[in-house]
């Protein structure tokens, strides 16, 4: 069987504002500093374990894109309408060209450590996906006890996977610390691996209203934007019963949010990040960025400050998963040209 990757790569990656924006999303963003954006990165380590990569877009960010990637063969969204619909369209488009293909998704936007680690991994989900009509997602097992991922409860072996009981969304601190204590958890990588055929079968099956129309969008009797709005971990993953879980062998990070990004980035001898020339002072564990700038801080501590071009960031690192709250109230306040 031949296996083809899907790289999703819509949305703006709100948590990461003002950097991130319907300009400039996440996924176009060097948070490495090698000179690449995680969809070239994300491209780069999936193409050797792929006879073709796609990239899944909404049609705006078609040119931004290319643009990046001249050589991406894009599966084209006409607007974003909730990765169930994104996936399912990925599957009837490499269904088509291949009935038995084996469809590869990951996500866009993530900083991996260990490129031969992440292959080995996508390997061991295309061979349980190969040998029947299992769904199979990627999952790492928890480091600490995290509140900005979904979990994925797990239970006995099945060959090189293990069988999914129960998808966890976003705990609490203290429901975090008892998943970390109780083991049987794995963090929600958003990587999957099936047949084309399998997955739309099974779309049919669990989420007959997203697959009808699909059906009816692709034969020109239905509009995209009329598709019920859903992601693919309510409509499918928590519905069917043939979804299985391989863990993940390699070092990841979702870079969801600032105080991620700063505990990813090198800092000087008190824990700062400063992008920009700097004069500081009795200044710790914060992230400053003010390109073209000066960046002058006296006795500040814990805190993220972001200039860009259209806005000023300011607040604790305690409140780094706050972001979305001000990318909220701009869009309830109509001032959506800052997004």
């Amino acid at each position: 069987m031949t296996t083809y990757a899907v790289i999703p790569a819509g949305g703006a990656g709100t948590r990461l504002w003002p950097w991130s924006n319907q300009q400039r999303p996440k996924h176009l963003l060097d948070l490495t500093g090698n000179g690449r954006s995680l969809l070239q990165e994300t491209y780069d380590r999936v193409a050797p374990v792929a006879e073709a990569v796609f990239v899944l877009t909404e049609e705006r960010q078609v040119p931004m894109i290319t643009e990046q990637l001249p050589e991406a063969r894009f599966i084209v969204e006409p607007t974003a309408r909730g990765t169930v619909n994104a996936l399912g369209l990925a599957a009837l488009e490499i269904a088509a060209i291949d009935p038995d293909a084996i469809m590869v998704s990951v996500a866009a936007d993530h900083v991996i450590q260990d490129a031969e680690s992440y292959r080995t991994s996508i390997e061991t989900a295309v061979r349980v996906a190969e040998a029947g009509d299992r769904l199979v997602t990627i999952g790492l097992k928890p480091t600490y006890a995290a509140t900005g991922f979904g979990y994925i409860r797990v239970g006995e072996t099945v060959g090189d996977a293990l069988q999914v009981l129960e998808f966890v969304e976003k705990p609490t601190l203290r429901r975090a610390e008892e998943y970390l204590a109780a083991g049987g958890y794995f963090w929600n990588l958003s990587m999957f691996a099936w047949k084309a055929a399998s997955f739309l079968a099974e779309l049919e099956r669990v989420a007959p209203r997203h697959h009808a129309g699909l059906l009816a969008f692709k034969a020109s009797e239905a509009e995209y934007a009329d598709l019920p709005n859903e992601a693919v971990d309510y409509a499918v993953l928590e519905r069917t019963d043939r979804l299985c879980l391989v863990p993940a062998t390699f070092d990841w990070l979702d870079v969801g949010s600032w105080a991620e990004l700063l505990d990813m980035l090198p800092g000087d001898e008190n824990g700062n990040s400063i992008d920009g020339e700097s004069a500081v002072i009795d200044t710790r564990g914060s992230l400053l960025s003010a390109p073209g700038k000066l960046v002058a801080a006296i006795g500040v501590e814990d805190m993220i400050v972001i200039d860009t071009d259209q806005a000023l960031l300011v607040l604790p690192r305690s409140r780094a998963q706050d972001v979305k709250k001000i990318v909220e109230m701009l869009r309830r306040t109509g001032k959506t040209g800052y997004l």
